[in-house]
């Protein structure tokens, strides 16, 4: 269901809207910032996935880890924080408003360099 409702009750926002929230630069872009600015070790690879809540002005907010599986956490604290102060948004649109989106980041890190992908 869309929005999501727990005991009958809206919680007021979406999962999947007709058009999703978009970061102002192409993940590519934030991909090679991100890379440029966390301090992580060669050895260092894994996926990073997060939950964040893109509100209707296009701030996120709500950060929450869903795996974090490099070898140094204080990589996946550096990258949550990245995406926390560095990144803004675009808001999710439904029916021509501007609503309310949760959304999952994951951030591939591997010795080629940093992928990122919404889903």
């Amino acid at each position: 269901m869309n929005p999501v409702y727990k005991n009958g009750e809206a919680l007021g926002y979406f999962h999947v809207v007709e058009v999703m929230p978009k970061p102002s630069l192409p993940f590519d872009s934030i991909a090679q910032t991100l890379q440029e600015k966390i301090t992580f070790s060669p050895d260092s690879s894994g996926t990073i996935i997060f939950q964040t809540l893109i509100n209707c002005d296009g701030k996120a907010g709500d950060f929450q880890f869903l795996a974090c599986s490099p070898s140094d956490s204080n990589t996946c604290r550096q990258v949550l924080e990245f995406f926390q102060n560095e990144v803004s948004w675009q808001p999710g649109i439904q029916k021509s408003k501007a609503v309310d989106v949760l959304i999952r980041i994951e951030v591939e890190i591997e010795k080629e360099g940093i992928k990122i992908r919404r889903f």
